[in-house]
């Protein structure tokens, strides 16, 4: 199925763009459906396996993976989070940024501008976070004391490690 979509796929946009442009008047490739692809089956890490990993974490960053698996925030959200995105007293998290490559961002959609509810452990943790409070962003590096500028340094430095260390498979 992949090699027929391989092969589709280029067929499909050349006739769109000529339906486009007025090369021809109907694109006969419309009522094609190309096939599915064969993607993963989601692998969860199990609430064991979540101990695990935060057991070997330090604590800013385990707070930060914490509330990861708390909430399902992308990465990129996480690294967006500030301190007026956090309502503690309404047990609310409001996603309306993300950071990719060092820039700030909106969300992927509208859909992603999303208030979060706070569970129990959130809340702890969160306030946990910010009793450690050096930047106005929630997350921050605890080497350089400074906001995280992407996800590169938490997967190869605590992420992977942490796996490892864990016992637990990569993913």
């Amino acid at each position: 199925s992949k090699s027929l979509r391989n092969t589709l796929c280029p067929l499909i946009a050349t006739f769109s763009w000529l339906e486009q442009d007025e090369f021809v008047n109907t694109n006969p490739t419309k009522k094609l459906k190309l096939p599915r692809l064969n993607t993963r089956e989601p692998d969860p890490f199990t609430p064991i396996e979540i101990s695990l990993i935060l057991s070997h974490l330090p604590e800013v960053v385990r707070n930060y993976f914490s509330i990861a698996f708390e909430t399902g925030l992308r990465t990129s959200e996480l690294l967006a989070l500030t301190w007026d995105d956090i309502h503690f007293d309404n047990k609310l998290l409001r996603v309306n940024k993300a950071k990719v490559r060092s820039q700030l961002k909106q969300t992927k959609s509208q859909a992603g501008n999303r208030l979060v509810d706070l569970s129990a452990t959130a809340l702890s943790t969160l306030s946990n976070q910010f009793a450690n409070k050096l930047t106005d962003e929630v997350f921050y590096d605890p080497t350089l004391k400074k906001p995280w500028k992407d996800d590169k340094k938490l997967r190869v430095a605590y992420w992977e490690p942490a796996l490892k260390m864990a016992g637990v498979k990569y993913r």
